[in-house]
């Protein structure tokens, strides 16, 4: 008959090797994550952002702070130096200097950003029609301090066998703030021409530069 103290070891050691398990398998999706991605240049993206308000929108996006944020009454436009912010519904251009240290989550920080600098720290699946299923991996920073922005953690939401990225949940704070992605595509072909703006001739344009 087993003692009570060879039960409790082995006990002990079978939920050391279920939580090893469970540790190597986060480690090795998000590791795959990071192979998808090790080589991104350039994205584009459609969104349904849904928190205290609703956004639908899109964006095109390159490595050096560059970007087109196109939304229903608005474009936001960066070359990486100069940002032009256009209001359709009034027909006038806000330009200013592009802000690095800007405290603004972006779809495209997180590509470029928090994907690399943050610490893959669950991983549940969800189920979808067909025996299909999404992975849930949820990343966290390895300290307050090496937190970006506020951002406690993020669900990243992909397909299991194309690790195509579908959702994130960004918190921030008790804000939540869901994000759903529509035709993603990595390294399109993106010329500089595309993150200049050239304000309409009848626009309003107010330098702040």
């Amino acid at each position: 008959m087993i003692s009570n103290i060879t039960k409790m070891l082995l006990i002990t050691l079978i939920s050391a090797i279920y939580i090893s398990d469970a540790q190597n398998d986060k480690q090795k999706e998000y590791n795959k994550l990071l192979e998808k991605f090790s080589g991104l240049n350039s994205l584009s993206t459609k969104f349904i952002v849904d928190g205290n308000y609703k956004i639908t929108g899109s964006i095109k996006a390159k490595k050096g702070n560059k970007y087109v944020l196109d939304l229903s009454n608005r474009t936001i436009i960066s070359n990486g130096k100069t940002l032009w912010n256009y209001s359709k519904r009034n027909n006038n251009v806000v330009i200013s200097k592009f802000d690095e240290n800007s405290t603004d989550f972006s779809i495209e920080q997180f590509f470029f950003s928090y994907l690399l600098a943050y610490t893959p720290i669950e991983l549940k699946n969800e189920s979808k029609s067909k025996g299909e299923y999404l992975h849930i991996l949820r990343i966290e920073p390895e300290t307050k301090e090496k937190m970006l922005f506020g951002i406690n953690y993020i669900d990243i939401k992909y397909d299991a066998k194309s690790y195509d990225i579908v959702a994130l949940d960004i918190a921030e704070g008790n804000n939540i703030q869901f994000w759903r992605l529509q035709d993603f595509k990595i390294n399109p072909n993106l010329s500089d021409s595309i993150f200049e703006f050239k304000p309409p001739k009848d626009a309003e344009v107010i330098d702040m530069r």
